[in-house]
């Protein structure tokens, strides 16, 4: 798991990405995760990692110091969309009003549904649309 604080140089408002890997599901941080950085950073965001498998109680601590205005979530394997209901469910619990960014190659199997249950969540199919929407 990732999260990456951004903040612009002239708006001054912050953007939080947490390219999330369903928890305890051992695996290195795809390519994918630092691209998403990437394109922040070319955006005029600073990033910060979290790293992998943390726990969603943890995820839930850093969210509580940073306090972002948006969240965004990968998850590369499909059979773990119920981790990543519970952490959309903690997430939704625990802070409100947080927009978060939906992403990852799970989604190539279907899942996007799950997401209509937690207002503000949104799905991006690729880096590209991403990229643009930032």
């Amino acid at each position: 798991m990732a999260i990456l604080r951004a903040e612009t140089a002239t708006s001054h408002s912050k953007l939080e990405s947490v390219p999330y890997f369903a928890e305890l599901i051992a695996h290195q941080l795809p390519l994918e995760c630092y691209m998403v950085a990437d394109i922040f950073e070319l955006h005029g965001w600073d990033a910060h990692f979290l790293g992998v498998n943390t726990l969603v109680k943890e995820l839930l601590k850093c969210i509580d110091e940073i306090q972002p205005d948006v969240i965004g979530l990968s998850l590369a394997v499909y059979s773990n969309i119920p981790a990543l209901q519970a952490t959309l469910e903690a997430i939704h619990s625990n802070f409100k009003g947080i927009d978060i960014l939906v992403g990852g190659h799970a989604f190539a199997w279907g899942g996007v549904g799950v997401l209509k249950k937690y207002p503000g969540s949104n799905y991006f199919e690729s880096l590209a649309q991403l990229e643009v929407n930032i």
